[in-house]
């Protein structure tokens, strides 16, 4: 059902005061995005010009200070408003084209391939933002808290693979971590990213496989985007890595929908079983080689 609330409602049920926004005149809704589950996004108009207000389900200190680090790097909205205490931010309308994973051609392989190695490249000691490390098997071992022990007995089947993609030694970077094809928005021909919730340091490749099975690119795309990111890390589409990490990538998404919805949600979730299995099929094959 369309969420046809007042914006007074929204800002007075979010307890958000919009006078201590440095903008010209009452806002009023223009537009609503479809709201991801971390967040109520909104598309807000003051005096002709437009913004989008983002208000997060609990607060997001840390996501503010990743956008407005990417920001000045060019890799992201700029952020107009955000208070101390991380409930909601302000930001820039970016008045760009979502990629669409049905149509293939309009993935711009190569601007996504050079914004993602212009994240990757800073150096982690100078972002300047306290945001800890993406523990891959700490997050496996919160979610299987209360799963069903088909789940648990999914999961050790899976080892092999999320074994190779943790203990691979590729230099750990600044990453992302949520690159879904709605996370990006080509601007005028370049690339910027959104939501900047799960911004940690982490292996780069868990960004790349995340582009690479998201965006559902195959066998010539996902080789392009590797070669357009410059990939120096010597594992590229041969190597058990390129599987591995989509493999780890693929099953954290499904642990995190069955913690969100419940093991009830499990039946909604066999396209990415689905595909979980022909990923680790395909890195069967390898390693047998």
């Amino acid at each position: 059902m369309r969420d046809n609330t007042p914006i007074d409602q929204i800002l007075l049920d979010a307890d958000v005061d919009w006078r201590a926004w440095p903008i010209v005149g009452p806002p009023k809704i223009s537009g609503r995005f479809e709201s991801g589950l971390n967040h109520r996004t909104l598309l807000i108009v003051s005096a002709g010009k437009q913004y989008v207000l983002k208000l997060f389900e609990s607060p997001s200190p840390m996501a503010i200070a990743a956008q407005r680090w990417a920001a000045k790097r060019a890799l992201a909205a700029k952020v107009v408003y955000a208070p101390n205490d991380g409930r909601y931010l302000l930001m820039e309308f970016l008045n760009g084209e979502e990629l669409v994973a049905s149509e293939p051609d309009v993935i711009n392989v190569k601007a996504i391939a050079e914004l993602t190695k212009a994240l990757h490249d800073e150096t982690i000691d100078q972002t300047g933002i306290a945001c800890g490390y993406f523990n891959y098997r700490a997050y496996c071992e919160q979610y299987l808290q209360h799963c069903e022990p088909e789940i648990h007995k999914l999961h050790h089947s899976l080892r092999p693979a999320l074994d190779i993609f943790t203990q691979d030694q590729t230099p750990l970077k600044f990453c992302h971590n949520d690159l879904v094809l709605s996370n990006c928005l080509l601007d005028d021909g370049k690339a910027l990213l959104l939501d900047w919730e799960f911004a940690q340091i982490n292996n780069p490749w868990f960004d790349l496989a995340s582009i690479i099975y998201y965006w559902q690119l195959n066998a010539t795309q996902s080789q392009d985007f590797l070669d357009a990111y410059h990939c120096d890390l010597e594992a590229q589409h041969q190597q058990p890595i390129f599987y591995a990490a989509q493999c780890a990538v693929v099953w954290l998404d499904i642990l995190w929908h069955l913690d969100k919805f419940g093991s009830d949600h499990y039946s909604k979730l066999s396209e990415k079983i689905g595909h979980l299995k022909e990923l680790t099929e395909a890195l069967e094959d390898q390693l047998n080689i």
